[in-house]
């Protein structure tokens, strides 16, 4: 593991998120061996998280309040408070007993505006430790010093997650 990942200091944290933001910022440029860093170093972080048996879809460990927003048909970021984390499900049609399909979704919108980054969990449905990790980073996420938004979909295929 990198040995950056290894400090879970408020400064070492600071510092792995400040080379993330910059692979970010390379990748975006169209540098494909920054894309591969970024890669790299968010999957060093994935194996540095404890193993999590049991994760509810939203919201299970946020330890900073997470506003509700119920299911919408559309999401707007745009519509969500600055400075928090919302919780909501988007809605995605039924399925073929009729019944609605939803998706869980958490946004951390940050105080100021940045680039917008979505990660999406489990979408062949037994990929669950995605799951967890999502999780994790936003229970580590204080959105009022954040600048930009997460996106975060912890089930991306709710039907599968079920079934498995």
């Amino acid at each position: 593991m990198d040995s950056r990942l290894a400090d879970k200091t408020p400064e070492g944290l600071e510092r792995t998120r400040l080379e993330l933001e910059r692979a970010a910022k390379l990748s975006a440029l169209g540098d494909k061996e920054g894309l591969q860093e970024l890669a790299d170093e968010c999957e060093a972080l994935i194996r540095s998280f404890p193993a999590q048996q049991t994760v509810s879809p939203v919201g299970a460990m946020r330890q900073a309040p997470l506003q509700p927003v119920g299911t919408v048909q559309r999401l707007d970021i745009r519509s969500l408070p600055v400075g928090r984390v919302s919780g909501m499900f988007v809605a995605m049609g039924s399925d073929p007993m009729q019944q609605p399909i939803a998706v869980p979704v958490m946004v951390a919108r940050g105080a100021t505006a940045g680039p917008v980054v979505m990660i999406t969990s489990a979408l062949h449905g037994n990929e669950v430790n995605g799951i967890a990790v999502i999780h994790k980073l936003f229970a580590r996420i204080e959105p009022t010093q954040l600048a930009g938004t997460i996106i975060a979909i912890p089930v991306a295929n709710p039907l599968g997650y079920v079934r498995h």
